[in-house]
């Protein structure tokens, strides 16, 4: 816990996080010109600010999710296949794809199918936004 607070902070310090949003905030307080009653601000100011808030609205969305793994409320779990499993990690690697492009990366994911039908007990879309951060931080 202390080790994610750490690597969060670090985020928000970082480039995507905040600090940039606070950055952006400034030049735009900056630079507006009044017009009426409106502000006119430079349209490259308007596109960080709206980059900015994307950002922080994904990393705040993070947080809740990670809130619930934290505070072990997301103890409902379901049966699930080694094959739902595999099944999974391939939507995740598609959903990927255009990201991994971007470096000619690639994914292999073993086709052996023994135990296919062995069962675990997990709490699947954590698991699922589990591996999507995982590989994402693979191809960094």
């Amino acid at each position: 816990m202390e080790k994610a607070l750490q690597n969060l902070y670090t985020s928000l310090r970082r480039g995507s996080g905040l600090g940039a949003l606070v950055t952006t905030v400034g030049s735009l307080l900056k630079k507006a010109k009044i017009d009426g009653n409106h502000h006119i601000i430079p349209s490259t100011i308007y596109e960080l600010l709206e980059e900015n808030f994307s950002s922080i609205k994904k990393l705040v969305q993070t947080l809740a999710k990670a809130q619930i793994i934290f505070e072990g409320s997301a103890t409902k779990t379901e049966t699930t296949s080694l094959e739902d499993f595999r099944n999974m990690i391939q939507e995740e690697v598609n959903y990927l794809s255009d990201m991994a492009s971007i470096k000619n990366q690639k994914f292999h994911i073993s086709n052996l199918q023994l135990g296919a039908e062995s069962k675990f007990q997990c709490h699947f879309k954590l698991l699922q936004t589990a591996i999507r951060k995982l590989l994402i931080n693979a191809m960094k």
